[in-house]
């Protein structure tokens, strides 16, 4: 299929913090810059005149330039060419074949059409330069997936797409990894292969980072630092937040349901990974409590759960929850009256033709809430 937006690494990003022009290679790559508009009909971007891409450039040489630039056209075609170079003003210094055979091995390794190999390249092409976008590798890659973590091909090739760092990592070493994880994590294989389908960065990332993140939430929960793996074996996307995030959120969640004795005893008495589950909200998701609180509506059956409250869609928490405000049941009340008389009245909280009749546009706590860490 194509490539939708996937490639979380993506290509390096060409600012670095410091977008100023070197003035060492300044004078070679405007040379080289002025041959690729003379040969195809575009200049160099300003980023190829900053960092390793200025000296990769300046180190090339006049002639190099322009027999590359040529044989870029001749090869990939004009359009291509100048969408590569530009995009990736490194790849002057590969063979065009280089990009091509990367292009063949993604569309054999990962399912791609054409214009998903070519989106994949382009978001990738430090990939191509540093010859990692080869057959054997991605072949190799998508294999240890499979066997580690006991998927198919095309899931493997799913997790390698949206993590791509994993196609840089030498024969051997994602198994090392994932056997590191199993031993720092008192979980099940099985469930650690689970978790890492769910969060590819636990294949990759610093594995002291996964440490500290532990410890902080042993240190946070007063848990011991099992029940702290058990969390991050339940929802691995909390290995990417800093312990200093986690602080804020728990004390934030204890705060709110501090308030509510149900919402307390519920806290205390989750396990680890509904504990988990909680804290992974986002912001916007545990703003639901304080409205629920601030509307009165906290012992209804709908709100008493905590953990639905902050894991429900923002469409249920709407239908389901919002509804519940007394000024909302007023207005709708009015509104089945102006419509219908007592006959619009009759059968609370329905409009029309069955469905709840309020309007959620004035929701105070306005925002796409969803369950994903921001």
């Amino acid at each position: 299929g194509k490539a939708g937006k996937g490639g979380e690494d993506g290509e390096e990003h060409w600012a670095h913090g410091d977008d100023t022009p070197d003035p060492k290679y300044m004078a070679e790559v405007e040379v080289a810059s002025e041959i690729m508009d003379a040969v195809l009909g575009v200049r160099l971007p300003r980023k190829a005149y900053v960092g390793l891409r200025a000296r990769s450039l300046a180190a090339m040489g006049e002639e190099a330039v322009k027999a590359q630039c040529r044989a870029w056209a001749d090869v990939c075609g004009l359009e291509y060419a100048r969408l590569f170079l530009t995009r990736e003003p490194r790849l002057l210094t590969q063979e065009p074949a280089t990009l091509l055979k990367g292009l063949e091995a993604v569309s054999s390794e990962m399912g791609f059409d054409p214009a998903g190999c070519v989106a994949f390249a382009l978001r990738n092409a430090s990939l191509v330069i540093n010859g990692h976008l080869t057959q054997p590798r991605l072949a190799a890659v998508i294999a240890e997936l499979r066997e580690v973590l006991g998927v198919d091909q095309r899931e493997a090739a799913k997790i390698a797409y949206r993590r791509t760092v994993l196609l840089t990592m030498q024969p051997g070493d994602i198994r090392a990894r994932f056997d590191a994880l199993a031993a720092l994590l008192p979980v099940t294989r099985e469930r650690l292969a689970h978790a890492a389908r769910k969060r590819a960065q636990l294949l990759s990332g610093s594995l002291s980072a996964v440490a500290r993140v532990m410890v902080a939430l042993s240190a946070v929960l007063r848990t011991p630092l099992k029940d702290s793996a058990v969390m991050l074996a339940a929802e691995p996307g909390m290995a990417g937040l800093a312990p200093t995030r986690i602080a804020a959120r728990w004390r934030r969640l204890a705060a709110l349901c501090a308030q509510h004795s149900r919402w307390g005893a519920a806290l205390a008495g989750y396990t680890p990974a509904s504990l988990a589950r909680c804290l992974k909200a986002n912001d916007a998701c545990v703003r639901r409590l304080e409205w629920a609180l601030r509307h009165k509506v906290q012992d209804h059956e709908n709100c008493r759960d905590v953990k639905m409250l902050l894991v429900l869609s923002e469409s249920r928490f709407k239908s389901h929850v919002v509804r519940l405000a007394p000024s909302r049941q007023r207005s709708q009340r009015a509104v089945r009256k102006a419509e219908g008389g007592e006959e619009g009245a009759a059968g609370e909280g329905e409009g029309k033709a069955g469905k709840p009749a309020f309007d959620t546009s004035a929701w105070s706590d306005s925002g796409k809430a969803t369950t994903t860490p921001q």
